[in-house]
């Protein structure tokens, strides 16, 4: 009795929720910017990139979503001093947004989430620069919308953060740039 009961619930559960998962490859170019001014140094906003895969469940009777992007990130920042360029600082992520959204007249997609990061490798390009990364895993969060044409992905996110701070001869700033993505993915399956 109880197997049965177990049985038929599952069935059940199975056909009201009736979720579609898509797998799939995602990247594109990002923009950041960190806001660093300290004494005569300031940065500059700089280009970087980022490449993945994504999963996303679908629950397309009430269009609800959940997406997963496994990322690795790219990011670069320029350290001027006195308004001349001393210092690329470049950082490499992964990167999990993990973010829930809607589907807005079947086609366009509005989500949120946070993002959990692992700092993999920050160089400086000044050699006698000493350069500490405190955190190595940090948070933040990601807002974006964008527009989904069969199995073509395009998103706008925006990703800010929790502090996650770096040390450059003793200076201290936030690793954690706000940037801007452009996000283009393809479901493969």
């Amino acid at each position: 009795m109880k197997k049965t009961l177990l049985i038929l619930l599952t069935i059940f559960a199975f056909n009201t929720v009736n979720a579609q998962i898509d797998i799939g490859i995602q990247g594109g170019p990002n923009y950041n910017w960190s806001g660093f001014e300290y004494d005569n140094y300031t940065t500059k906003n700089s280009a970087g990139w980022h490449i993945g895969a994504l999963v996303k469940i679908e629950f397309s009777e009430i269009g609800l979503f959940v997406e997963a992007d496994p990322t690795y990130t790219k990011l670069n920042v320029e350290i001027v001093r006195d308004n001349f360029d001393l210092e690329l600082l470049s950082t490499d992520r992964l990167d999990l947004p993990v973010l829930v959204g809607i589907k807005v007249l079947g086609l366009l997609r509005i989500f949120a989430g946070p993002v959990f990061s692992s700092n993999v490798n920050t160089v400086a390009t000044i050699k006698d620069w000493n350069v500490d990364v405190e955190d190595e895993i940090s948070t933040g969060f990601q807002i974006g919308a964008g527009v989904e044409l069969g199995s073509m992905i395009v998103d706008v996110r925006y990703e800010g953060g929790s502090d996650s701070d770096i040390k450059i001869n003793g200076i201290e700033f936030d690793n954690r740039s706000n940037q801007i993505l452009l996000n283009v993915a393809y479901l493969l399956w």
